[in-house]
């Protein structure tokens, strides 16, 4: 969460350094990389207060009616968790498309982000 308070720009030029380092400059591996390091920790909270959200009896009902913890998993908790699951995605997605400094850091050979190939070139 301590990534998200400060703009990314701030560490554009430490990541893109990183990344010549290792030899990542021009991949779409740096990008994945960054956007998951950026991403991962807020949909990870925001997946728990869904998981949260779901009853404790419905699993507790699932395991007297003979169901296993994998059964409960599979058939009570992840249908339960569908429109977190949504907004998650959502949510991911829109953070990820909207931010092209990443992307215009660490590609130099101009090769299009996600947003550019759906249909919102950059002027």
């Amino acid at each position: 969460m301590l990534v998200q308070m400060f703009p990314l720009i701030l560490a554009l030029i430490p990541l893109f350094i990183i990344f010549k380092d290792a030899g990542l400059i021009n991949t779409y591996y740096s990008v994945i990389l960054v956007y998951t390091l950026l991403n991962l920790p807020f949909a990870t909270w925001m997946f728990e207060g869904f998981f949260d959200a779901i009853p404790r009896e419905l699993e507790e009902a699932a395991s007297v009616d003979g169901c296993t913890r994998f059964g409960t998993l599979t058939r009570i908790v992840v249908p339960l968790s569908g429109p977190g699951t949504a907004a998650v995605t959502i949510f991911t997605e829109t953070s990820a498309s909207g931010s092209h400094a990443v992307s215009t850091a660490v590609e130099e050979r101009g090769v299009p982000s996600l947003g550019q190939g759906v249909g919102f070139p950059l002027a």
